[in-house]
């Protein structure tokens, strides 16, 4: 696990680089994607006239602008700067690896490369956004502060992690099937295209899950399929919260309407301290102590950082004393967990390998999305069952991802009837000549 892989400083020298200040009317880094930016637009103007490519570079400037305007500024941790995500840069990577792996597969079919680069703005814009509504949702608390304004910086921090595949998958099929329905393409044609794109994007992008340790696994016997995680980690805190760790040598658990120390660990500096199983928990430095739950969270807080070093808690054990002592560091990490991300993006590659080799064999179009269709949500259900980072809180017990991976798989069912019982045809060059010609033709919106 590595979350922040390095740090963009604020200033290279005197000028700013992610926003404007009194002596600069742009920060650097804007400044420079509006220059490319415009290099990039101008060239496809001067060779198609005004059209869709023209409108699909001006799209993406437009986007990447406005991340670097609105967002990234709100990003920057000031006396260290732009924290480089691990998690970020495998979505970017992924993002990028998908779109030039579908515009490799069009190009052999006959379909301008355009065409696709237009359509991954589409995809990538809705699927991010789809896949983070689903997660916010899914854990709105951990969302919601005291105003709307600091909800929406929390929501916008994407590069630290937060996205459900199936969110992105429904606002990437909308987007999808706007793109192909006002544009007059060849729908299943063009998934066919997308499906292997969909698997190696899942493959890479769950990387940065295991860089930053979110979508894991359960606690794993099994030592060459286990891996732990550090103090504070998404895995550490579920385990510490549900009372499976020791946090600085103690565990604790509500008995009859107080919170006791249960277990001390032997050696810790808590066992040093005079600190007993049995006593009872009444403050965390100086926070009151309400719930078991409350002081595992209090706890996990003491973590060695400037004034987080020295512990202080008060405890009761027929008087009330005080006890503290000095965090020993390094903080021990997880339970092992079975690493799930890992899990995944073998699985993903696996589905791009084979959708890959199948392509050329399909008969008729929408074969090749419509074998991704089916096997993507076996492996999904199968995978949650493994996972233990979603609660399990919908139909049957499973998980909300299990039961989309239900709804999902009788779709698919639903969708290869439909290809088996409706006519059908295999797209070719000669299919596409007319809307590659469509698509550049100068001031013409297909």
């Amino acid at each position: 696990m590595r979350r922040t892989l390095f740090y963009i400083p604020e200033y290279l020298g005197p000028v700013p680089v992610f926003s404007a200040d009194g002596r600069w009317g742009l920060g650097l880094l804007l400044a420079l994607v509006l220059l490319a930016g415009g290099v990039w637009v101008f060239a496809a103007w001067r060779r198609h006239g005004w059209g869709e490519v023209v409108k699909g570079r001006l799209g993406m400037v437009a986007l990447v602008a406005a991340v670097v305007l609105l967002v990234l500024p709100r990003l920057v941790e000031p006396g260290r700067g732009l924290p480089i995500r691990g998690y970020g840069v495998m979505l970017t990577l992924a993002l990028v690896l998908a779109v030039a792996s579908a515009v490799r597969l069009a190009q052999a079919q006959g379909i301008h490369p355009e065409i696709v680069l237009s359509l991954a703005v589409w995809i990538g814009v809705a699927g991010i956004v789809g896949a983070r509504a689903l997660y916010v949702i899914e854990y709105w608390d951990s969302y919601r502060r005291a105003t709307w304004t600091a909800t929406l910086v929390e929501i916008l921090k994407v590069h630290q992690g937060g996205l459900v595949v199936f969110g992105g998958l429904i606002g990437a099929a909308v987007a999808f099937g706007i793109f192909a329905w006002r544009h007059g393409l060849p729908a299943l044609a063009l998934a066919d295209v997308a499906a292997p794109a969909l698997a190696l994007g899942q493959a890479i992008g769950r990387i940065g899950c295991f860089l930053n340790g979110c979508c894991f696994g359960g606690v794993s016997d099994i030592p060459y399929l286990a891996v732990q995680f550090p103090w504070g980690s998404p895995p550490h805190v579920r385990q510490a919260l549900r009372g499976e760790l020791f946090l600085h040598g103690l565990k604790v658990a509500d008995v009859d309407g107080r919170v006791l120390i249960t277990q001390v660990q032997p050696s810790s500096a808590a066992e040093q301290a005079g600190v007993k199983p049995g006593m009872q928990l009444l403050y965390v430095g100086q926070e009151k102590v309400r719930s078991a739950r409350q002081a595992r969270m209090q706890l996990l807080a003491y973590d060695g950082s400037p004034g987080r070093e020295q512990l202080r808690l008060l405890v009761r054990n027929g008087g009330t004393r005080p006890v503290g002592w000095q965090v020993r560091l390094p903080l021990p990490g997880s339970l092992p967990v079975h690493p799930t991300q890992l899990y995944s993006t073998i699985n993903g590659l696996v589905f791009f390998l084979l959708l890959w080799a199948v392509y050329p064999f399909r008969r008729r179009d929408g074969q090749v999305f419509g074998l991704l269709l089916a096997l993507f949500p076996v492996s999904r259900f199968l995978m949650e069952w493994v996972r233990t980072d979603e609660p399990q809180q919908f139909l049957f017990g499973w998980t909300l991802s299990q039961t989309i991976s239900a709804a999902l798989l009788l779709g698919a069912l639903a969708y290869w009837a439909y290809l088996w019982l409706v006519p059908g045809k295999l797209s070719g060059p000669e299919d596409w000549a007319p809307h590659n010609a469509r698509w550049m033709a100068t001031g013409e919106s297909a």
